[in-house]
Protein backbone atom coordinates (compact mmCIF):
# COMPACT_ATOMS: atom_id res chain seq x y z
CA UNK A 1 0.00 0.00 0.00
CA UNK A 2 2.78 2.44 0.84
CA UNK A 3 4.27 2.04 -2.63
CA UNK A 4 0.97 3.06 -4.26
CA UNK A 5 0.78 6.09 -1.94
CA UNK A 6 4.30 7.23 -2.88
CA UNK A 7 3.54 6.84 -6.56
CA UNK A 8 0.32 8.81 -6.16
CA UNK A 9 2.19 11.61 -4.37
CA UNK A 10 4.80 11.69 -7.09
CA UNK A 11 2.15 11.88 -9.80
CA UNK A 12 0.36 14.69 -7.91
CA UNK A 13 3.62 16.68 -7.72
CA UNK A 14 4.23 16.19 -11.43
CA UNK A 15 0.67 17.30 -12.28
CA UNK A 16 0.56 20.28 -9.89
CA UNK A 17 3.97 21.76 -10.62
CA UNK A 18 4.08 20.85 -14.28
CA UNK A 19 7.65 19.87 -13.50
CA UNK A 20 9.38 16.95 -11.91
CA UNK A 21 11.82 16.14 -9.20
CA UNK A 22 14.53 13.84 -10.55
CA UNK A 23 15.45 12.99 -6.96
CA UNK A 24 11.92 11.73 -6.23
CA UNK A 25 11.73 9.83 -9.50
CA UNK A 26 15.12 8.19 -8.84
CA UNK A 27 13.92 7.22 -5.36
CA UNK A 28 10.64 5.80 -6.64
CA UNK A 29 11.93 4.22 -9.86
CA UNK A 30 15.66 3.46 -9.38
CA UNK A 31 15.68 0.93 -12.24
CA UNK A 32 15.07 3.74 -14.73
CA UNK A 33 18.48 5.21 -13.89
CA UNK A 34 20.51 2.02 -13.65
CA UNK A 35 22.78 0.79 -16.42
CA UNK A 36 22.17 3.78 -18.68
CA UNK A 37 23.61 2.99 -22.11
CA UNK A 38 25.22 5.65 -24.27
CA UNK A 39 24.23 5.88 -27.92
CA UNK A 40 27.17 5.35 -30.26
CA UNK A 41 29.13 3.02 -27.97
CA UNK A 42 30.04 -0.67 -28.25
CA UNK A 43 28.74 -2.93 -25.46
CA UNK A 44 29.34 -6.49 -24.39
CA UNK A 45 25.98 -8.17 -23.81
CA UNK A 46 25.77 -11.17 -21.52
CA UNK A 47 22.53 -13.13 -21.37
CA UNK A 48 21.90 -15.29 -18.34
CA UNK A 49 21.85 -18.57 -20.25
CA UNK A 50 24.08 -21.54 -19.52
CA UNK A 51 27.08 -21.74 -21.90
CA UNK A 52 26.01 -18.55 -23.67
CA UNK A 53 28.71 -16.38 -25.23
CA UNK A 54 28.87 -12.62 -24.90
CA UNK A 55 27.97 -10.54 -27.90
CA UNK A 56 29.53 -7.19 -28.75
CA UNK A 57 27.07 -4.74 -30.27
CA UNK A 58 26.97 -1.08 -31.29
CA UNK A 59 24.16 0.62 -29.36
CA UNK A 60 22.12 3.12 -31.39
CA UNK A 61 19.21 3.62 -29.01
CA UNK A 62 16.25 1.72 -27.59
CA UNK A 63 14.17 0.29 -30.42
CA UNK A 64 16.71 1.27 -33.09
CA UNK A 65 18.58 -1.01 -35.49
CA UNK A 66 21.71 -2.23 -33.72
CA UNK A 67 24.47 -4.25 -35.35
CA UNK A 68 27.42 -6.22 -34.09
CA UNK A 69 28.78 -9.60 -33.16
CA UNK A 70 26.00 -11.93 -32.06
CA UNK A 71 26.11 -14.54 -29.32
CA UNK A 72 27.00 -17.14 -31.99
CA UNK A 73 30.13 -15.11 -32.94
CA UNK A 74 28.66 -14.18 -36.34
CA UNK A 75 27.96 -10.69 -37.63
CA UNK A 76 24.38 -9.48 -37.40
CA UNK A 77 22.93 -6.38 -39.04
CA UNK A 78 20.02 -6.44 -36.58
CA UNK A 79 20.76 -7.43 -33.00
CA UNK A 80 17.76 -8.28 -30.82
CA UNK A 81 14.39 -6.60 -30.88
CA UNK A 82 12.75 -3.45 -29.53
CA UNK A 83 13.19 -4.30 -25.84
CA UNK A 84 16.57 -6.08 -25.98
CA UNK A 85 18.38 -3.23 -24.24
CA UNK A 86 15.72 -3.02 -21.51
CA UNK A 87 15.90 -6.70 -20.57
CA UNK A 88 16.78 -7.11 -16.87
CA UNK A 89 18.13 -10.61 -17.60
CA UNK A 90 20.92 -9.14 -19.73
CA UNK A 91 24.09 -7.49 -18.45
CA UNK A 92 25.56 -4.62 -20.47
CA UNK A 93 29.22 -3.62 -20.09
CA UNK A 94 31.07 -1.02 -22.13
CA UNK A 95 33.46 -2.85 -24.50
CA UNK A 96 37.06 -1.68 -24.76
CA UNK A 97 38.50 -0.75 -28.17
CA UNK A 98 40.78 -3.81 -27.88
CA UNK A 99 37.80 -6.15 -27.35
CA UNK A 100 36.03 -4.69 -30.39
CA UNK A 101 39.21 -4.91 -32.50
CA UNK A 102 39.74 -8.55 -31.48
CA UNK A 103 36.15 -9.37 -32.49
CA UNK A 104 36.69 -7.66 -35.88
CA UNK A 105 39.94 -9.56 -36.48
CA UNK A 106 38.20 -12.87 -35.79
CA UNK A 107 35.14 -12.07 -37.88
CA UNK A 108 36.91 -10.57 -40.90
CA UNK A 109 38.39 -13.99 -41.68
CA UNK A 110 34.94 -15.63 -41.35
CA UNK A 111 33.53 -12.99 -43.75
CA UNK A 112 36.22 -13.77 -46.36
CA UNK A 113 38.70 -10.95 -45.72
CA UNK A 114 41.67 -13.29 -45.97
CA UNK A 115 45.34 -12.83 -46.78
CA UNK A 116 45.81 -11.94 -50.46
CA UNK A 117 42.15 -10.93 -51.07
CA UNK A 118 41.55 -7.86 -53.16
CA UNK A 119 39.26 -5.30 -51.49
CA UNK A 120 37.62 -1.99 -52.25
CA UNK A 121 38.18 0.16 -49.16
CA UNK A 122 35.47 2.32 -47.65
CA UNK A 123 37.97 5.19 -47.61
CA UNK A 124 38.37 6.89 -51.01
CA UNK A 125 37.29 3.62 -52.70
CA UNK A 126 40.96 2.63 -53.02
CA UNK A 127 41.52 -0.95 -54.13
CA UNK A 128 44.28 -3.16 -52.82
CA UNK A 129 45.33 -6.57 -51.58
CA UNK A 130 45.12 -7.54 -47.92
CA UNK A 131 48.29 -8.60 -46.18
CA UNK A 132 48.00 -10.04 -42.67
CA UNK A 133 51.34 -8.42 -41.93
CA UNK A 134 49.54 -5.04 -42.04
CA UNK A 135 48.69 -3.34 -38.77
CA UNK A 136 45.02 -3.52 -37.77
CA UNK A 137 43.28 -0.76 -35.87
CA UNK A 138 39.80 -0.14 -34.54
CA UNK A 139 39.08 3.59 -34.46
CA UNK A 140 36.53 3.96 -31.68
CA UNK A 141 35.53 7.58 -32.34
CA UNK A 142 35.02 7.01 -36.07
CA UNK A 143 33.55 3.50 -35.62
CA UNK A 144 35.97 2.13 -38.24
CA UNK A 145 38.12 -1.00 -38.53
CA UNK A 146 41.29 -0.68 -40.62
CA UNK A 147 43.92 -3.06 -41.96
CA UNK A 148 46.90 -1.26 -43.40
CA UNK A 149 45.56 1.56 -45.55
CA UNK A 150 42.19 -0.12 -46.10
CA UNK A 151 39.03 0.74 -44.18
CA UNK A 152 37.21 -2.62 -44.00
CA UNK A 153 34.30 -1.48 -41.80
CA UNK A 154 32.61 1.88 -41.19
CA UNK A 155 29.37 2.54 -39.29
CA UNK A 156 27.73 -0.81 -40.04
CA UNK A 157 28.98 -1.17 -43.61
CA UNK A 158 31.65 -3.64 -44.77
CA UNK A 159 34.17 -3.09 -47.57
CA UNK A 160 33.65 -4.99 -50.81
CA UNK A 161 35.71 -8.10 -51.52
CA UNK A 162 36.66 -8.10 -55.21
CA UNK A 163 36.51 -11.63 -56.51
CA UNK A 164 38.74 -12.48 -59.44
CA UNK A 165 37.01 -14.85 -61.86
CA UNK A 166 38.99 -18.03 -62.44
CA UNK A 167 36.92 -20.00 -64.94
CA UNK A 168 36.38 -19.15 -68.61
CA UNK A 169 32.56 -19.00 -68.39
CA UNK A 170 32.68 -16.40 -65.60
CA UNK A 171 35.35 -14.40 -67.44
CA UNK A 172 33.29 -14.36 -70.64
CA UNK A 173 30.15 -13.35 -68.70
CA UNK A 174 32.04 -10.56 -66.95
CA UNK A 175 34.07 -9.12 -69.86
CA UNK A 176 32.22 -10.31 -72.96
CA UNK A 177 33.20 -12.88 -75.60
CA UNK A 178 34.76 -10.36 -78.00
CA UNK A 179 37.02 -8.87 -75.34
CA UNK A 180 38.22 -12.33 -74.23
CA UNK A 181 38.93 -13.38 -77.85
CA UNK A 182 40.77 -10.11 -78.45
CA UNK A 183 42.96 -10.68 -75.38
CA UNK A 184 43.69 -14.30 -76.38
CA UNK A 185 44.69 -13.25 -79.89
CA UNK A 186 47.18 -10.74 -78.45
CA UNK A 187 48.95 -13.49 -76.50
Amino acid sequence: MKKVKIRTELLKQLAENNSFSEKLIKKEFPKLFENKLEIGKWYKVKRNFINDKESIVYFQGIGKKTYGFGHNENWTDVYGDVDTFCNPKYTYTLATPQEVETAFKYLMIKKGFTNGKKVKSLWKDNIGTLDFGFKTEFKLDENEFWMGGYCLFKNGKWAEIIETPNDITTIVEKYGKDKVISLIEKM
